[in-house]
């Protein structure tokens, strides 16, 4: 418990006396310095650059990067995805949402199949150091395992929208500026949940990823990813009404 304590009030200490915490990256769209990339003919051919991408996100847009794509993750409890793309005859452009429906049934399977060590409170007085290195050595071996397995049993849906252009572009502009002009002295809230955006930029592939504490404008644009999917699946996207929001 005191332990507990101690972590609690460091969290809340870093929460008021410093900056959110970030991942922003800026690296080639296209990779062709590997093996892979040998065609038999001895020619080279690019691939898109995916190693920014964790092994869920790969599952929602593991072909190329995007325009545009946003990731959002409830640990172990939801993930939502959105990319903007262009059809295959390059006339419009697509709106994709992507989710896992069976995402939590998974995750308690695996956790039943992977179990962790806990104390019961009443037995907290008898735990030696060497019970408590043995736990925290197990819980992260079955974290580990849980984390290697379950992109394998996930089943990813796709439901995909045409759009007009000048709410794909919208999009794909706030992206660009938001990434661009990220604030990364800001202090935040605590969501409770983890997100991504990237952009392709030229030859460039620009991504952010913020963990548990955002920014004031990465919660709006976060909130209003996660507005345009629930919209689309629900049949009701008003284009007109996130033009105005967006400022186009």
């Amino acid at each position: 418990m005191t332990i507990f304590l101690a972590i609690v009030f460091l969290q809340e200490v870093s929460a008021r006396d410093y900056p959110v915490q970030f991942s922003k990256r800026i690296e080639n769209n296209y990779i062709k310095s590997r093996l892979e990339n040998v065609q038999p003919d001895g020619s080279i051919k690019p691939f898109s650059n995916l190693d920014g991408k964790t092994d869920i996100e790969n599952l929602f847009f593991e072909d190329f990067n995007a325009p545009v794509e946003y990731f959002f993750e409830r640990e172990f409890i939801e993930v939502l995805g959105l990319r903007i793309v262009r059809d295959s005859s390059d006339r419009y452009y697509l709106l994709e949402v992507k989710s896992i429906p069976k995402f939590q049934e998974v995750n308690r399977a695996l956790e039943k199949e992977y179990p962790s060590i806990g104390t019961p409170l009443k037995d907290l007085d008898t735990v030696t150091d060497s019970m408590i290195r043995q736990s925290v050595e197990h819980n992260l071996a079955m974290y580990a395992k849980c984390q290697e397995e379950a992109p394998k049993r996930y089943r990813v849906e796709t439901r995909t929208f045409r759009i007009g252009d000048r709410f794909a572009e919208a999009l794909y502009n706030k992206f660009v500026n938001w990434i661009d002009r990220f604030d990364s002295k800001a202090e935040g809230p605590s969501v409770g949940y983890w997100a991504t955006f990237r952009c392709v930029v030229d030859n460039e592939v620009w991504t952010l990823s913020l963990n548990d504490e955002f920014t004031a404008d990465a919660v709006a644009l976060s909130d209003l990813c996660r507005e345009i999917i629930a919209d689309a699946v629900a049949g009701r996207l008003d284009e007109a009404k996130y033009l105005e929001r967006l400022g186009d």
